[in-house]
């Protein structure tokens, strides 16, 4: 899991999800997004892809290398038609390709097209998924981080932290 304290609104959080974005790219089918989660019974609630300021959609930033594995010092025999090393420009995946929360106490309702609600105890946790399809299988993750924005909070006490941990599903 990764944490990230939120203290205020219209601000991004960024949490370092690397391990799991190799693990979705190597094994696409494994990619059933993230889950957050808060240790407290405040509410935070974070922009969603639907809501129409697209500022604050949600996102994932990837960095990666493809391509063969990096050459060690020790001269080695170069392999005839071998694809070179690549290294990409940082991706920009703007906006989940699902976003939702789930709510402890009504769990058979949908909530997507709303923003996505955090309350601590896991009285309402989020859901969110982003394609990454568009990353090569063999592509070697060096960095990926989720973006969030908060929007509101449901006590307006933006003085008090709130802790968010991002876990794969």
């Amino acid at each position: 899991s990764a944490a990230k304290v939120v203290s205020a609104l219209s601000t991004w959080y960024d949490w370092n999800i690397t391990s799991p974005a190799q693990a979705w790219v190597t094994s696409p089918s494994s990619n059933h997004g993230m889950l957050l989660v808060s240790d407290n019974s405040r509410e935070v609630r974070f922009y969603t892809s639907n809501d129409v300021d697209s500022r604050f959609h949600p996102h994932l930033r990837v960095e990666f290398t493809a391509g063969n594995p990096v050459p060690t010092a020790t001269a080695a025999p170069v392999t005839p038609g071998a694809t070179p090393i690549v290294t990409s420009a940082p991706m920009e995946i703007r906006g989940a390709s699902q976003d939702t929360y789930i709510n402890k106490l009504d769990p058979s309702r949908t909530y997507e097209n709303k923003p996505m609600v955090i309350r601590g105890v896991g009285e309402k946790r989020a859901l969110l998924k982003f394609d990454i399809t568009q990353i090569p299988s063999t592509a070697q993750i060096t960095s990926a981080t989720l973006r969030l924005a908060a929007t509101n909070y449901n006590d307006g006490k933006t003085n008090l932290a709130l802790n968010v941990e991002a876990y794969l599903v």
